[in-house]
């Protein structure tokens, strides 16, 4: 027998009964007898007293006026006497009228009570229907109205009776009967007895309130009792059981048939379990587990011994009352002659007329409702079963392409079963616009926590993907928070994006804008290319015609929590209100969903919204604001209760699917076997069967779905990339290297050797839905590269990835590296490769300044000799901030490499942690830039907005200076060998050249005294190039040396005599020497020495000697220009002073060598040389002595070795620093600071 699924409406209000009361006027009372003839005599007295008075008055006066006015008023006295006289008596006339208007009076209220008893016959009998007339109540929407909640519920008709109006009368206070008015009174008497009470009204009787109704005499009202029952009671909220014994059982077969008889979960081979039986120990087996309310009938089965507690009302049949009835028992009793009298601890009574029910008409009833069924069960707390039948598609393991994805009609295009109505009918959800009968193409969903919000939008996803092929439908999932509402949905081939966590990575969802953005103008210019088409529409009408044209799937945008992706993102609603506008025409829905709606949240949105759907919200303003009606406020707690409201059409509420439980299978196979037809009776029958449902640890229905469709179709177009988080390598963008004979391992494109461009990133296009690689081009205006980045952001690497590529590309021949390692040894791994020249760290100064040296020598001898095929020579410098504090003097050299360095192939690649780190001018010379994560986005040089998007816990990640965002590739192969290691492997040729390092020592011996002449003497070599330096003292004729102890003071002076003593005879150069440690003992053995001062006494009378020969040297008033030019004015050697520890003589009482000073200026032309050492120790204070600060006026040449930085710059600009012995920085006018190893002479 098929069933059919009943929508149980709202229950609409019964005819209202009269109430108050009707208060009656007391009648008129009989007037009482006046005064009596005594008093009216008593009015004579006062009128004889004026009469006397008045002939007295006349007695007096006389005169005709007297008489005329005496005669008046003894008339007057008459009258008023005989006026008195006639009222005397009860008036007729008013006794006439007062009766006349007490019986309108009654009248009037005879009306209202006939219209009360009318109104009150009417809505009892509405209540109440005659048993009889069950059968029409059926086809109504009376239907099972009645809930638990109600106050009728289980209240039933058990006869007519009389019953007091409704309206009470309510008898007036009056005086006795024999103080009445006669005829009223009797008139009131009869008013009271005529409708004080009304007859023939239905008598009811409310099952609830009792636990036990015993009915004798009458099965004819136990049957009409369970008539009413099962028609105004839903079978969910009450059942109906039977315990009849064996000659009683026919008569009641006929409940086989009502649906409240029916076990909710036991079946036989017949189907539900029938709550009959033979004997009240089996019904109570039966009715165990039932919790709706039930109504047992007990007829010759046994003693009733179901205890009397709520939910349960025993009716016992023709049975035995109890001698004492208590409260909750009631005895029913027909009389033969039809009297129905009732029993309880208040008395017994005659009711009325009891009813009935035959059995044929009962039957019939029973055989009505038989196929009826709830749909939607009331006050469920969990949603459905998970059914595929809902969804209108086949079982997972039957799911095929060829069925499930047919074409399929313009009408049931992009429409799916959501759930389920009220009356078992599938809700739809049709996406398309109005225009194709549809609701879209944009809706709204809105859902409190726990509404089911996220099993609708599953059920959605999942029910498009299983009717509409990829080539139909795309979807980009969003999700703000999480990504638990679209996890496995990422394997169907529909879906184009599945964007999740965006909450927790914000800069993602700029990026999801330009994606869809990028998506709305791809489909654009498809629909222009194809040849102009309005709307996908007419694309598909034109594809469907034959025209040569690729799918063009519809997608559908759904967004969860967009409310909070909106208070994160408020320029995001311009994204959907774009969508809003153009989604219609290209193709594309938009659904959006949330917990919350904000007031005023979807400004220039919400007229784009057709649908809405609304589950149970926070508040009712809420759902006014998504349904226009607070009714989504009302809905139950319990998930999957929603309102669908599209377009102008009524709210209609359903049911969610729930696709998330476990797939309904039958938990055991059946047996084949051929049909039979089995007789429907109410004794259970067994079967064999097994039974359905979820199986154990079985998949849901959405993953065995997913799993069966993931695969099938082609993969939906791309939208959404993954963002960009792990690096790729070399060989994944542009293929594995291969070795090449007379290259080693390199590119396997052949356009990439020798080539000057390099792969240095993937950079992300979401609005072009595409990623590109990020190529500098070194061989033009852009061969000098600038990274910049945080700590930890990549800078090294990326400068590796540099090397490495250029590497790939050259060979050791053709490219060369220099490094300067600033960043804590992260450039460590490139010395392995063959390409590099070497490697210096910040601790190891001395190698910094020489490779520095090393490419400034190169740089010149190119300038000197350019070379075509000369190899390009690379600068690294990783962390310009360390040249710019430690080495500041290389700076400017740094510079100048890459002002004058690109054309003749030397280049800089540079790492800073921020722009400001580079000097304006310098910052210019890097015109290829890479910037990754900024300490402080406003730093940037490019958009401090798309800086500020950049993750802080991704390394690499950077932009372009488009503002793309980028992510540096990872210097390596794919693989567990290093690159490094790889490349070196495969070169078989010479590596390039390695960075010349300054000798620890320069022996005085390996000088090279003949490369100078004259006075230019050679002190050491330089670091620059490694070539001798020397010191012109004939442009410079002073020298000072400032360093601590043990840096090689003494063996500068004892090599410097050496020198003069081996150039110039003792007539040409002659030398005094101040030592007052005498660490120069013997350093002069020839004539040269004129004197060696050891003490303040013998230097001062050396000085004076000197003082007297330079005074006399000085040239006169009448020297010729010629002569001054040609120092012809005087003859004699050059005279040098060397001055070892000035110190120690300059702390002397008297400074021997302050003779000196006024012959300082003019030393070159008279031939004089003053050569200063002194400890740094106290340098700075010392800087005041009149010696030193003569020779810091002349801009006299120095020589700063190793000592105390906080003594500050000693010669020029140059601090002291820790330097190893023998070696300083060389301060000249001519050639500025430089670094040079002096030459050591030991003592003999």
């Amino acid at each position: 027998m098929s069933t059919v699924l009943v929508r149980r409406p709202p229950r609409r209000p019964a005819p209202a009964i009269p109430g108050g009361e009707l208060r009656v006027e007391a009648p008129p009372e009989l007037p009482r007898a006046a005064g009596g003839r005594w008093q009216q005599l008593m009015l004579l007295l006062p009128m004889l007293g004026g009469g006397v008075a008045m002939a007295m008055m006349m007695g007096r006066g006389g005169g005709v006026f007297s008489y005329v006015v005496g005669g008046m008023f003894g008339v007057s006295s008459l009258a008023m006497l005989a006026t008195s006289w006639g009222y005397g008596g009860p008036r007729k006339a008013e006794l006439v009228a007062a009766r006349r208007d007490y019986l309108r009076h009654l009248s009037l209220l005879r009306g209202q009570a006939r219209a009360t008893v009318t109104r009150q016959r009417a809505s009892l009998r509405y209540r109440h229907p005659d048993p009889a007339r069950l059968w029409s109540t059926v086809d109504s929407h009376r239907l099972w109205e009645r809930r638990p909640a109600d106050s009728d519920f289980a209240v039933v008709r058990v006869g007519v009776g009389p019953q007091s109006l409704a309206t009470a009368l309510a008898p007036p206070v009056s005086r006795p009967p024999d103080d009445l008015e006669p005829m009223t009174a009797g008139a009131l008497r009869r008013f009271l007895d005529a409708y004080s009470v009304v007859p023939d009204l239905p008598v009811a009787l409310s099952m609830r309130g009792f636990a036990r109704v015993h009915v004798r005499g009458s099965p004819a009202l136990v049957r009409a009792l369970l008539a009413q029952l099962v028609t105004f009671h839903a079978p969910d909220d009450l059942v109906v059981a039977v315990a009849a014994g064996p000659d009683r059982r026919a008569d009641w077969e006929w409940v086989k048939w009502l649906p409240h008889a029916r076990h909710p979960t036991r079946s036989d081979a017949l189907g539900p379990v029938r709550l009959v039986a033979d004997t009240v120990a089996g019904l109570e087996r039966l009715l165990d587990g039932i919790s709706a309310h039930a109504v047992v009938v007990v007829d010759g089965a046994g003693a009733a011994r179901f205890s009397g507690t709520d939910g349960l009302t025993v009716v016992e049949v023709d049975g035995t009352p109890p001698r004492l009835p208590d409260p909750s028992t009631v005895v029913l009793t027909c009389r033969p002659d039809g009297a129905l009298e009732t029993a309880t601890t208040d008395g017994v009574s005659v009711v009325g007329v009891a009813d009935g029910l035959d059995l044929a008409s009962v039957t019939a009833l029973a055989r009505q409702l038989a196929p009826l069924r709830l749909a939607g069960p009331a006050g469920a707390s969990s949603l459905p079963a998970a059914d595929v039948g809902v969804l209108g598609m086949a079982a997972p393991d039957a799911w095929t392409v060829a069925e499930c994805w047919a074409p399929r009609s313009q009408r049931d295009q992009l429409r799916v079963p959501i759930g389920v109505a009220a009356d078992g009918s599938p809700v739809e959800l049709d996406l398309k616009e109005s225009a194709l009968d549809g609701m879209g193409p944009h809706g709204l969903l809105i859902g409190a926590t726990g509404s089911g919000k996220s099993e609708l939008l599953r059920t959605l996803v999942l029910g498009l993907a299983a009717t509409h092929s990829s080539e139909d439908l795309n979807l980009v999932l969003v999700d703000f928070k999480g990504g638990a509402t679209f996890a496995s949905l990422d394997r169907l081939p529909h879906t184009a994006a599945l964007i999740t966590n965006l909450a927790d990575e914000l800069h993602l969802v700029d990026r999801m804008v330009d994606a869809v953005n990028g998506e709305l103008i791809r489909r654009q210019e498809l629909l222009r290319r194809a040849g102009n088409y309005a709307s996908r529409r007419d694309y598909e009408q034109a594809r469907s015609a034959g025209a040569p044209l690729a799918p063009l799937p519809s997608l559908l945008v759904v967004c969860d929590e967009f409310s909070e992706l909106l208070s994160a993102k408020p320029d995001f609603i311009d994204l959907f209100v774009q969508i809003g506008r153009l989604g219609r025409s290209l193709g594309v829905h938009l659904l959006l969903a949330s917990q919350r709606l904000e007031e005023g949240r979807l400004r220039g949105l919400d007229t784009h919204l057709s649908y809405r759907i609304g589950l149970r919200t926070f508040s009712p303003f809420e759902s006014r604001a998504v349904l226009g009606v607070p009714d989504a406020y009302e809905l139950p707690r319990a998930p999957g209760h929603a309102y669908l409201k599209a377009g102008t059409d009524p709210l209609r509420r359903f049911r969610v699917a729930y696709v998330s439980g476990p797939v309904r299978r039958p938990l055991g196979l059946v047996p084949v076997s051929s049909p039979s037809v089995l007789p429907f009776t109410a004794t259970p029958l067994a079967s064999s069967a097994p039974p359905v449902g979820p199986a154990p640890g079985g998949p849901s229905l959405l993953d065995a779905l997913v799993d069966r469709i993931a695969g099938q179709g082609p993969p939906a177009h791309r939208v959404w990339l993954p963002p960009l988080a792990e690096p790729a390598t070399f060989d994944e963008v542009l293929g594995p290297p291969v070795v090449v004979p007379g290259r080693g391992l390199t590119f396997a494109n052949p356009e990439l050797h020798g080539a000057l461009q390099v792969p240095v990133a993937v950079v992300d296009r979401p609005l072009d839905q595409r990623r590109d690689l990020l190529w500098f081009t070194l061989d033009g205006a852009a061969g000098h590269v600038a990274v910049v980045g945080a700590p930890r952001s990549g800078k090294s690497t990326a400068l590796c990835t540099l090397v490495f590529g250029l590497a790939l590309a050259h060979t050791p021949d053709e490219a060369r590296f220099y490094c300067l390692d600033f960043g804590g040894g992260s450039l460590a791994p490139l010395q392995d490769l063959p390409h590099v020249g070497g490697v210096a760290g910040r601790l190891d100064p001395a190698a910094v300044r020489r490779t520095v040296g090393e490419l400034g020598a190169l740089l010149a001898a190119r300038e000197l000799s350019p070379a075509a095929d000369a190899p390009h020579v690379f600068l690294v410098v990783d962390g310009w901030s360390t040249v710019r504090t430690e080495f500041d003097d290389l700076e400017p050299v740094i510079t100048d490499l890459a002002a004058r360095g690109l054309a003749y192939g030397i280049h800089v690649l540079a790492s800073a942690n921020r722009w400001l780190d580079l000097r304006p001018a310098t910052r210019d010379l890097f015109a290829a830039r890479l910037e990754l994560r900024l300490g402080d986005p406003s730093d940037s040089l490019i958009s401090r907005q798309a800086a500020l998007d950049v993750p802080a816990d991704s390394p690499g990640r950077g932009i372009t200076s488009e503002g793309l965002h980028l992510l540096t590739l990872r210097p390596a192969l794919t693989g567990d060998i290093p690159l490094a290691t790889a490349v070196a492997a495969a070169w078989t040729g010479p590596s390039a050249p390695p960075v010349r390092l300054l000798p620890p020592s320069v022996p005085y011996a390996e000088l090279d005294l003949t490369a100078t002449t004259g006075l230019t003497l050679p002190i050491g070599i330089a670091e620059a190039d490694l070539g001798p330096v020397a010191v012109d003292f004939a442009a410079d004729p002073h020298f000072v040396l400032f360093g601590d102890q043990e840096c090689g003071k003494s063996s500068f002076l004892r090599a410097l005599a050496s020198t003069v003593t081996r150039r110039f005879t003792p007539s040409q150069a002659r030398l005094i020497v101040v030592d007052y440690r005498r660490s120069l003992l013997e350093a002069v053995k020839t004539e040269h020495l004129i004197g060696y001062g050891t003490a303040a006494g013998d230097t001062a009378e050396l000085i004076e000697s000197v003082a007297g020969y330079m005074r006399r040297r000085l040239p006169p008033p009448e020297v010729t220009p010629a002569a001054l030019r040609a120092r012809s004015w005087w003859t004699g050697p050059e005279l040098f002073v060397l001055v070892d520890d000035y110190d120690l003589v300059a702390a002397s009482p008297a400074n021997p060598l302050l003779a000196l000073v006024e012959f300082l200026p003019q030393a070159r032309d008279i031939g004089l040389h003053l050569v200063l050492t002194r400890r740094t120790g106290g340098a700075g204070r010392a800087l005041y002595d009149p010696i030193v600060q003569r020779l810091r006026e002349l801009a006299t040449a120095g020589l700063v070795m190793s000592g105390d930085a906080d003594e500050g710059p000693l010669v020029g600009p140059v601090r002291p620093g820790p330097l190893p012995a023998g070696r300083g920085r060389l301060v000249t006018r001519k050639t500025g600071a430089r670094l040079v190893q002096l030459a050591h002479l030991p003592a003999p």
